[in-house]
């Protein structure tokens, strides 16, 4: 699974009244790798938070697209103001 890639995977080890699908992405949080995982509300949730907050949005540049098409990893510049801690 690449970094930063969503995907939707089936809840194998579903309780009665869990989701039968989630959202799981592998992230960099300081000097590791975690997978996060979300429902589909979660997600939709957050997109609606990013919509209404357009100034926090993390906007890729033409180069990290050209390198995304050519299948380089992407390394995000967040917005002025903003830190990863």
């Amino acid at each position: 699974m690449k970094r930063g890639t969503m995907i939707r995977a089936a809840n194998l080890d579903k309780k009665s009244s869990a989701n039968f699908w989630y959202m799981k992405v592998l992230v960099k949080t300081g000097n590791r790798l975690e997978t996060l995982i979300f429902t589909e509300k979660e997600v939709d949730r957050a997109r609606e938070r990013t919509e209404k907050n357009p100034e926090d949005e993390i906007v890729p540049s033409f180069i990290d697209k050209v390198l995304r098409i050519l299948g380089k990893p992407i390394t995000p510049k967040l917005p002025e103001g903003h830190s990863e801690k």
